[in-house]
């Protein structure tokens, strides 16, 4: 599942409307107009994303699920680009804690498929075009794991087709699509990671397919897959290695390492 980047992106972007802003002149983030009484409420936006990280970090998921909500609550009405914005990092980062850190993929899922519903339709999905990304993006494993296999594939195949061999999404999407179809070739898999730039750096988290999902599959098809996480996941890990572990019977292990 993708992680907490586009969460922690809007969470700096609020820090620099906090720190940077004179008490007379209005923040104007990208694309977006701001009233002069806005920057009070990003700062106050900026202090409900602190708690929550906060609360991350002390491991008090609970907690961090009713901030997330208090979050919305304050914000979901607004009209404002910025404050959909705040919205919707917020609810990403509620989707991640339920699915990854909880193991509560039903209502992780709930969570991803009412933000898109709500701020993803065709005339909107311009304006908000990472975070609806981002939002589809962790909509994948939870419904592989509910079972809705063809819906996984068509949402991770649509992402494949906009995504380009400098992002992780190019390889990681084809591999959630095999995960949707484990009986088919692993070879566009194989070959979209033979494209990748090198600078490409995994951050993907499988937390809730390792758990939830891989066990479903057949022996040889949970070894596969096992490989090919073990090369998103160990920082130092190399083609030649994943070609020999989808050769042999085991995968090469979990990761100990995770890519920066």
């Amino acid at each position: 599942m993708k992680n907490l980047d586009i969460f922690l992106t809007s969470a700096l972007l609020l820090i620099t409307a906090c720190t940077t802003q004179s008490p007379n002149k209005p923040v104007s983030p990208p694309q977006t107009t701001v009233s002069a009484a806005e920057p009070v409420e990003l700062c106050d936006a900026f202090c409900h994303l602190e708690k929550v990280q906060k609360q991350l970090d002390s491991g008090n998921y609970p907690e961090a699920i009713k901030s997330y909500d208090e979050i919305v609550d304050r914000y979901g009405d607004s009209d404002s680009n910025t404050d959909i914005g705040i919205v919707m990092a917020a609810l990403q980062g509620k989707s991640f804690v339920q699915i990854d850190l909880l193991g509560d993929p039903a209502n992780g899922l709930a969570t991803v498929d009412g933000a898109l519903k709500r701020y993803c339709f065709a005339a909107a999905e311009t304006a908000f075009a990472e975070g609806c990304l981002a939002l589809k993006a962790n909509s994948i494993e939870p419904l592989l794991i509910s079972g809705d296999t063809a819906e996984a594939a068509k949402r991770a195949e649509s992402i494949r087709a906009g995504s380009n061999p400098t992002q992780e999404m190019s390889a990681i999407m084809p591999f959630l699509v095999w995960l949707a179809q484990p009986d088919s070739s692993i070879e566009p898999v194989r070959r979209a990671i033979a494209d990748l730039s090198p600078e490409v750096e995994f951050r993907w988290k499988f937390n809730a397919i390792r758990d939830h999902y891989l066990p479903s599959l057949s022996g040889p098809q949970q070894s596969r897959a096992q490989c090919f996480i073990t090369f998103f996941e160990v920082s130092d890990a190399t083609e030649p290695a994943l070609d020999a572990c989808l050769k042999g019977p085991t995968p090469a292990g979990k990761a100990s390492r995770k890519r920066r």
